[in-house]
């Protein structure tokens, strides 16, 4: 396949990646709103992707920068970028509260160090500030879609070892 057809470089969304594997039969159901939600989170982060391969194949080092921060800056937007990804695919298959709360923090963990990492490329003059505005406003769908993915999470009977999310 060719880049052009996947700028995103994240696998298109597949129902059948989803066994249902733990659900007894005809029990599936109960998870199809947080499948159908994590599934638009997804397809979402897919476009901010698209965009955040686009500012950093034009992104220009400042000479000003320590030796080192620019690769750097773009290692760990393209890393917290992918986590976010494969918190939200993992999720469709969770069905523990605690799990999926554990899921969305690091989703919005990196998806906040994703808009300061934008900003900090934008001081230094490595992007221009129109390009990550176009980025932001794809997040910004994103953190839409965030709430409505968490709002389909179901408090169970398990408990928080660590008493984070109660």
């Amino acid at each position: 396949m060719d880049i052009l057809d996947n700028l995103s470089q994240l696998p298109e969304w597949d129902d059948n990646d989803f066994d249902n594997k733990g659900y007894e039969s005809g029990e599936a159901w109960k998870n199809a709103a947080l499948r159908t939600s994590a599934k638009a989170l997804y397809n979402q982060w897919r476009e901010v992707m698209t965009g955040i391969y686009a500012l950093l194949s034009y992104a220009e080092k400042n000479p000003d920068m320590p030796e080192g921060f620019f690769e750097d800056q773009k290692e760990l937007m393209i890393g917290d970028a992918i986590q976010i990804a494969v918190k939200i695919k993992t999720s469709a298959e969770v069905d523990m509260y605690v799990l999926l709360m554990e899921n969305a923090a690091v989703v919005r963990k990196n998806a906040i160090y994703i808009q300061t990492q934008l900003s900090s490329m934008v001081l230094m003059g490595s992007i221009e500030e129109e390009h990550a505005d176009a980025v932001r406003l794809d997040i910004e769908k994103f953190r839409e879609l965030f709430i409505e993915w968490i709002a389909t999470f179901k408090k169970d009977e398990y408990e928080d070892e660590w008493n984070f999310f109660v």
